[in-house]
């Protein structure tokens, strides 16, 4: 298992060719074989989480880039690349001041941070994309607030990462969209994973000529 300080995780397989995972997001191990769920201890309410739906994560940014590259090399997502810290903030907010996806407050299940699961250690971890609708961007996007950190491009410094959004394990203030942190671009946990943007394709000629 490969981790930073507060989760690690490892994606592998079993003897019959079933894959598993294995992690853990604090003081709790966690494991379960594909189409097995997680089940949290000392949660009251999403303690059963389909693991495969769940945000990638445990990656370092040299992951990121090279999944994303990936996906845009086999035609899954064209044009794909990790976002810009630009980007990313304003799909996360839109063109007005608000402190997260949804406006100026975080209740606490209106995302996935500390105090969601009551501080409590056991209870924490990723929970599955879309999981707290409530707080959605203005453009639909979910889990920009909390869930786990998303590898983004700096807007700073040319060729290198920064950490974006907060995660599980992290308080309010980390969640809100102007936040950010810069990792060593080594740094691997359960609570970091990444977004992806793509470029549109540019307009054929014929298109043009249409117009």
């Amino acid at each position: 298992m490969k981790g930073g300080f507060s989760g690690a995780l490892s994606l592998t397989r079993d003897r019959d060719g079933a894959w598993r995972i294995t992690l853990q997001p604090t003081t709790h191990p966690y494991s379960a074989r594909w189409g097995e769920p997680i089940v949290y201890v000392g949660r009251d309410r999403r303690a059963t989480q389909d693991w495969r739906k769940m945000p990638v994560s445990g990656i370092t940014a040299e992951d990121a880039e090279a999944y994303a590259a990936w996906l845009a090399a086999t035609g899954r997502v064209p044009g794909a690349r990790l976002c810009t810290e630009l980007e990313w903030e304003r799909a996360a907010r839109g063109a007005d001041d608000r402190l997260f996806p949804h406006g100026d407050a975080l209740a606490p299940d209106d995302a996935n941070f500390d105090e969601t699961y009551a501080k409590s250690p056991a209870a924490m971890g990723p929970d599955e994309v879309g999981a707290h609708p409530a707080s959605a961007s203005p453009f639909g996007a979910h889990d920009m607030a909390g869930n786990v950190w998303e590898w983004t491009r700096s807007a700073t410094t040319t060729g290198a990462h920064a950490a974006r959004g907060g995660s599980y394990y992290y308080a309010v203030n980390d969640a809100r969209v102007s936040n950010r942190q810069a990792p060593e671009p080594s740094f691997r946990d359960v609570s970091v994973g990444l977004r992806v943007c793509a470029d549109l394709p540019p307009p054929s000629p014929s298109a043009d000529f249409a117009r």
